[in-house]
């Protein structure tokens, strides 16, 4: 047996393994394992008498009259994207929430941290919650009468149907790990068993028949997953040890099961199917490793088309997982220094009409207050389009309006030669001071929309040298859709403090970009004007970046991995293609080689092949870029800044790929070639 057929099957139980991990992961990610009701019960109308205390009351009243659960949860008010936190009370042995309140939350991993905590200990300043935790209807409908003489009304509605492990797995990142891990199986099983040829026929030669060749082959495997499963076993069983002390292991290992027996029935498939392949070929041609040319190649170049496409998916998965990564490190002196600054979760209400009366009365009012007083920093990433005339566009810069707070804060015009100037201003890379008379005319209609119109003339526009980076305090940017820390060159709105309509500022503040400079400032405000109903959490910028980091972090490892497997796939087709090649031209190679014909000239069709492989994936990503870059002219096609920047990284990507696949067939066949010529030069 080929050492790729081993390789094959000890990469079956290390993927099984990574993806049972990764499907969990997944769920515990997305709160799905924290599900423990098929009914929940929506409070939407309070009359204001009604207290957490109460409802808490009546909860434990309800459950020693019948056995049951009530249980509420909610994010972490001081780590909102890190931490979850379950109340309940339950008298239910057989509901989850009744073994974790006994016993803790089995954590699988860290993000979220999930903590289930007693009703009594639960407060809230906004009674309109779901209550969750109900097994039947009917128990449901008795929280509700229970609660409703408090003044509280609502409805009973069934729970969404958790989702399964299986649509965790096939997510966009973990998907295409899923992908990776099929098309190396598919391409290892059957170049294991074509680079065995000769053996095979061998044993055809000496009478084996196709099934009692398989039969060996499936024997030969039993006896070497005896050895790999324990040892791969072994080692992914201390590696849950020191990560999470085995939480959840029973879950983990159902789903892993299931994966391993999939994983291990398609390897089987195709070794039989690589195996039936070889049965097609003569017994003389194959005792000389010959393979059925059309039928091999077709199958190998299906799965190298498949292989390419994945690498670039995963190429650029993980290229984009670099530049985020490195964003954030990037950022880390200025993250330090703002450890105090913190954004706020704004919540409270649930009807849009509701949400914009209290954004105009009492949200922005207070908001716009603070920031006068110069208590709260601004940083909002911007498309420049909306800083330019109506009809331009731009897709080489981004815009960054802040307040005088963050110029004062980041120490922004200790090296811009700037007059006195009390209003509204624009500083410019340098290399952008061509746009300086369409970005001051574009930026006062932009006010005039927010605010108070301010003519143009009034607009201070200062330019200050390109490469220099300005914080963003974390803020999203809407072109990546990610927190990025710091961005390079932007032309920064300035705005002076308390300067647009209140609504605005506490549209910013819902959007993550208006912050106070100091979380405790923000919690005496809330406390003192009562807001408690309205913020919900106030969470340090450096918590939300942190959170954010190790999310990507994660991602960008799931993406390496597939970076790597896949680029063993394009390895071991390259492998196959060359194989498949060179065994059915191996005569008129050498024939070649002997007139004087050039190593380009000998294999000419193969690497036109490949040549037109590579094109056609270049050709393609430069296609769709020069689509999009002419559709961006016009807004009306729908085309933004984010698609251009991902078709250029995509046509980059791309390039590189196809020239890889070029180099690499081309060192394969060079040493396929050297081969041949040496076995024809000792058979002459």
């Amino acid at each position: 047996m080929h050492r790729i057929i081993v390789f094959t099957h000890a990469a079956v139980i290390a993927m099984a393994l990574l993806l049972g991990f990764l499907a969990l992961f997944t769920l515990h990610e997305t709160l799905t394992t924290t599900n423990h009701g098929d009914y929940y019960v929506s409070l939407e109308q309070t009359d204001g008498t009604a207290t957490p205390g109460d409802v808490v009351a009546a909860a434990e009243d309800l459950i020693q009259q019948h056995q049951m659960t009530v249980a509420v949860s909610e994010p972490d008010p001081h780590d909102l994207d890190g931490a979850w936190n379950y109340y309940a009370v339950s008298s239910d042995p057989s509901n989850p929430m009744h073994t974790w309140l006994e016993d803790g939350y089995p954590n699988f991993s860290t993000q979220p941290h999930i903590e289930v905590y007693p009703l009594t200990e639960w407060t809230t300043n906004d009674l309109r919650l779901n209550f969750g935790g109900f097994a039947t209807r009917d128990e449901a409908e008795l929280f509700l009468n229970a609660v409703e003489p408090l003044g509280l009304r609502g409805g009973v509605g069934t729970a969404p149907e958790p989702a399964t492990w299986t649509e965790m797995l096939f997510n966009y990142n973990t998907g295409l790990t899923v992908a990776v891990t099929v098309i190396c199986i598919i391409a290892t099983a059957g170049a294991g068993v074509l680079l065995n040829a000769r053996a095979y026929a061998v044993k055809r030669l000496a009478g084996h028949s196709y099934l009692r060749i398989l039969g060996s082959d499936m024997a030969q495997i039993g006896r070497w997953w005896v050895v790999l499963f324990p040892a791969v076993a072994a080692c992914y069983v201390a590696f849950l040890f020191f990560y999470n002390g085995f939480a959840q292991v029973d879950l983990l290992a159902g789903i892993t099961a299931q994966i391993l027996l999939t994983l291990s029935a398609l390897a089987i498939a195709v070794h039989a199917a690589a195996l039936s392949l070889l049965y097609r070929t003569g017994l003389s041609d194959a005792l000389k490793g010959r393979l059925p040319t059309r039928r091999v190649a077709g199958t190998v170049y299906a799965v190298r088309l498949v292989a390419v496409i994945i690498a670039v998916m995963a190429a650029t998965a993980t290229v984009t997982g670099l530049q985020r990564v490195n964003d954030y490190a990037s950022g880390a002196e200025e993250m330090e220094q703002a450890e105090q600054v913190s954004r706020l979760y704004i919540g409270g209400v649930r009807d849009y009409e509701e949400q914009s009366e209290a954004d105009r009365s009492i949200i922005g009012p207070w908001l716009k207050d603070a920031d006068t007083q110069e208590q709260t920093v601004l940083a909002h990433q911007d498309y420049p389009d909306n800083f330019l005339p109506s009809g331009q566009r731009s897709a080489d810069t981004m815009v960054l309006v802040v307040n005088d707070t963050y110029l004062e804060q980041e120490n922004v015009l200790d090296d811009i030669d700037t007059p006195d100037n009390n209003g509204v201003r624009l500083f410019i890379p340098q290399s952008r001071m061509p746009m300086s008379g369409n970005l001051g005319e574009g930026t006062d209609k932009w006010i005039s929309f927010h605010g108070d119109n301010l003519p143009t003339d009034d607009i201070g526009i200062f330019p200050y040298p390109d490469g220099r980076t300005f914080f963003t305090y974390g803020t999203v940017d809407p072109v990546t859709s990610s927190q990025r820390p710091v961005v390079e060159d932007p032309i920064v709105v300035a705005l002076p403090n308390g300067y647009l309509d209140a609504e605005w500022y506490a549209m910013e503040a819902r959007g993550g970009n208006l912050m106070f400079l100091t979380g405790a400032t923000a919690e005496q405000q809330v406390a003192e004007q009562d807001l408690a109903f309205y913020v919900t959490g106030v969470e340090p910028v450096t918590t939300t970046l942190a959170n954010t980091n190790r999310f990507y972090t994660a991602q960008l490892r799931i993406s390496t991995v597939n970076l790597v497997v896949v680029t063993t796939v394009l390895i071991m087709t390259s492998v196959a293609s060359c194989l498949v090649y060179t065994r059915a031209r191996s005569q008129h190679i050498f024939a070649r080689y002997i007139n004087g014909w050039t190593f380009g000239a000998t294999h000419r069709l193969m690497l036109i092949v490949e040549a037109m492989l590579a094109a056609a994936l270049i050709g393609w990503a430069a296609g769709d870029m020069i689509a999009l870059v002419r559709a961006f002219d016009d807004i009306v096609n729908g085309v933004f800044i984010e698609d251009i920047v991902r078709a250029r990284l995509t046509l980059v990507i791309s390039c590189a790929i196809g020239t890889a696949v070029v180099i690499i067939v081309s060192a394969v066949l060079a040493r396929f070639h050297r081969k041949i010529v040496r076995e024809g030069a000792s058979q002459a």
